[in-house]
């Protein structure tokens, strides 16, 4: 397998889009004045940074954030969670080529890992500039987050975007996991849409379990 810190950035051929009122649901009118490197807690406490995405509406802000990616953790993950492929992945510039039905070993998750991180983060921000534009090529996670930073600053001014805003597990507001869940207000008859069997657009109390593994999970 690659080197691990290859595998932080896109380019132009990297796919992003397709399937995959309140304070939920398909709002507009948001803008994206920062984004980059931030602590995980708010109190500054963690030892994990993680990449921020901060949406504003007026006084509504949204924070997105993604985390670096663990190779050992999803390793273990992929052994005590045994998956198998729901659809045909061939990806060469990671090395993926999973049939439908196939097994995912571990080597497998991680690098399924990084290119939904690459894929999620493409798609933000090719809502502000074009594909040319938004290529990334980091050496590691800190230099992921600063580039991203950068190309934020320099091109999100006077930009409004459409976003997808739901509830998960936890109990907290965020993008689905999947893509599309952001567009341009350019588009106006919005493609986002809502599947209620997947998207929460009420808040649930959470059960202890799933509340204890997302905490896990963040903290590693």
């Amino acid at each position: 397998m690659a080197d691990e810190k290859n595998f932080y950035g896109f380019d132009e051929t990297t796919k992003s889009e397709g399937s995959t009122g309140g304070l939920t649901g398909i709002l507009d009118n948001f803008e994206l004045p920062l984004a980059g490197g931030e602590n995980a807690k708010k109190d500054g406490t963690s030892a994990i940074t993680v990449l921020a995405f901060n949406f504003e509406r007026g006084n509504f802000k949204f924070r997105h954030t993604e985390m670096p990616v663990n190779p050992e953790f999803v390793k273990k993950n992929a052994v005590d969670y045994p998956a198998t492929a729901n659809l045909d992945i061939k990806d060469p510039s990671y090395g993926l080529d999973l049939k439908k039905g196939d097994s995912i070993t571990p080597d497998d998750a991680v690098k399924l890992a990084y290119r939904d991180l690459n894929i999620r983060v493409k798609h933000i921000l090719t809502k502000f500039m074009s594909d040319a534009d938004a290529v990334i090529k980091a050496k590691d996670w800190k230099d992921y987050c600063d580039q991203i930073s950068a190309k934020v600053k320099a091109n999100t001014k006077d930009k409004k975007v459409r976003l997808k805003i739901v509830y998960n597990k936890a109990g907290f507001l965020s993008f689905p996991k999947f893509v599309p869940f952001i567009e341009s207000m350019d588009v106006k008859e919005t493609k986002l849409t809502i599947n209620p069997k997947y998207d929460k657009l009420s808040k649930e109390t959470p059960d202890t379990n799933t509340t204890k593994k997302a905490t896990t999970e963040e903290e590693f």
